[in-house]
């Protein structure tokens, strides 16, 4: 009978062992499915903000250009105006040079 408990006591041991190797292999394996999964989600979030930078960085271009464009119109602009005044401008320093050189 005593022999009985020891061997049931034994396979009792056993089979806690067994069942906390199984208890870690679990976990083991829920840890790397989890890290798994975040990696996975790292990436598509990853990829996410790569594309949502793009968007913004080809819209920053866009507005750079237009930027630019209407700057160089304006510039065109002003070159086109300036050219038509100085004539007059010319014409009025050598006067007022004139004068000052004509006054005793």
């Amino acid at each position: 009978m005593v022999q009985q408990v020891l061997e049931t006591e034994k396979k009792a041991e056993a089979l806690i062992k067994q069942a906390e190797k199984k208890k870690q292999q679990i976990i083991e394996k829920a840890k790397q499915d989890a890290l798994g999964l975040i990696s996975e989600q790292q990436k598509k979030v990853d990829e996410e903000q790569d594309a949502f930078l793009q968007e913004q960085q080809e819209a920053i271009e866009k507005k750079k250009q237009r930027i630019l464009e209407e700057g160089d119109s304006q510039i065109a602009m002003l070159e086109n105006t300036s050219k038509k005044h100085i004539p007059k401008a010319a014409a009025f320093v050598l006067n007022l040079f004139k004068e000052a050189v004509e006054k005793p």
